[in-house]
């Protein structure tokens, strides 16, 4: 038997994760579909009380853990038509659950208070429907990134060549597309501060970068260069995304809709890779200098951009209904902050106060007549 010595371990690492051609959109959204599915299980189970009845934290995160996790899995891992089985499941089982035990765990007169509380979530400054979509893709980048390398994970679903559809590329740009979302809101507070913040971002996400590249390079790590290019990686395109949105915000933001900013980048990019020879500059096998050593990366950032500025966009219109409200809070001084934000505006919900008023109304009046 012969002993493969580590540079044709390399070679045969990269061409594991090379010259992959994708999957159909529709299995990726199938695939997808399933953190759907196990959030609506979660929250049937919640409807039951399984994880409030939990004795111990432990417990509650086993639960959570084989409910969100190991669906997700199993999607990730198996064959084409599982992700549609598995979803179908779990669709299934929450609906069930919900018409079995949820009729009889609701205290009666509790529907109107539930709702009462909905709202007020929905209509405070943090959303709870962005941390749901923001939680399970997280997860799906922990699953769907990270195991590329090894024989489990199905080829269809890595990142591919050239051109096409992946779980991979749908993965990462849902991650630029949540980051994109709650960067609009810090940027504004940013923007007085200048470098400042948008730097506190990006200079760890540089070192992880730099890190990354020299734990390559030392570790003799297959490198698909073809991918991001010879030093570039996926941290330098996000601390790169920092520092340019932030120019953005302080150059366009107050006259350019994140919107229209977007579709510009996205048209301009597509018109150079279309007429202007970019996409041929990008499938030739040039290398020399620094820049063409780097060319998928430094171009791809590009598309990356136009993304950023729709999710942008996206946040205008999720946030910006109190967008007075939050900039109130901003201005209150120390709790600007996320955590004291939401206790200050918690502190102005007003369901409480008629009741109070009412009260010491009565009671005045019963002073009064005494």
């Amino acid at each position: 038997m012969d002993v493969m010595n580590g540079e044709q371990y390399k070679d045969l690492k990269e061409r594991w994760v090379s010259n992959l051609n994708g999957t159909t959109p529709q299995e990726v959204q199938l695939v997808i579909s399933v953190n759907v599915a196990t959030y609506f299980l979660l929250k049937a189970l919640c409807v039951a009380g399984v994880p409030a009845g939990a004795a111990s934290l432990s417990a509650k995160f086993n639960i959570e853990f084989f409910v969100l996790l190991v669906p997700m899995l199993i999607g990730f891992t198996m064959p084409a038509e599982a992700g549609m089985e598995i979803g179908l499941l779990l669709f299934a089982g929450a609906l069930l659950l919900v018409l079995v035990r949820g009729r009889h765990s609701r205290p009666p007169g509790t529907g109107a208070v539930s709702r009462h509380v909905a709202l007020r979530c929905l209509n405070g400054p943090r959303k709870p429907f962005v941390d749901v979509y923001r939680a399970p893709m997280l997860l799906c980048v922990c699953c769907g990134i990270l195991p590329v390398d090894f024989r489990f994970f199905p080829r269809r679903f890595a990142k591919t060549e050239t051109a096409g559809f992946s779980l991979m590329v749908v993965v990462v740009g849902s991650l630029v597309l949540g980051n994109s979302i709650v960067a609009l809101r810090s940027s504004r507070r940013a923007l007085a501060g200048g470098l400042r913040a948008p730097l506190r971002t990006a200079l760890p996400l540089t070192a992880l970068g730099a890190a990354r590249l020299a734990a390559v390079k030392v570790s003799a790590y297959q490198e698909h260069v073809s991918e991001y290019g010879v030093h570039w990686n996926f941290f330098f395109t996000l601390a790169a995304l920092t520092l340019l949105f932030h120019g953005y915000a302080r150059l366009c933001g107050a006259w350019l809709h994140p919107a229209v900013g977007g579709v510009l980048v996205l048209g301009g990019y597509q018109a150079a890779l279309s007429v202007g020879g970019l996409q041929a500059f990008l499938l030739s096998d040039a290398r020399e200098g620094l820049l063409a050593a780097n060319k998928e990366g430094l171009c791809s950032l590009w598309g990356y951009f136009g993304l950023y500025l729709l999710g942008a966009a996206l946040s205008r219109l999720i946030f910006d209904s109190d967008g007075d409200h939050a900039a109130a809070s901003a201005s209150a001084g120390p709790n600007a902050g996320g955590g004291g934000g939401e206790k200050g505006a918690g502190t102005r919900a007003t369901p409480a106060a008629p009741q109070g008023d009412g009260s010491r109304r009565r009671k005045r009046q019963q002073q009064q007549q005494q």
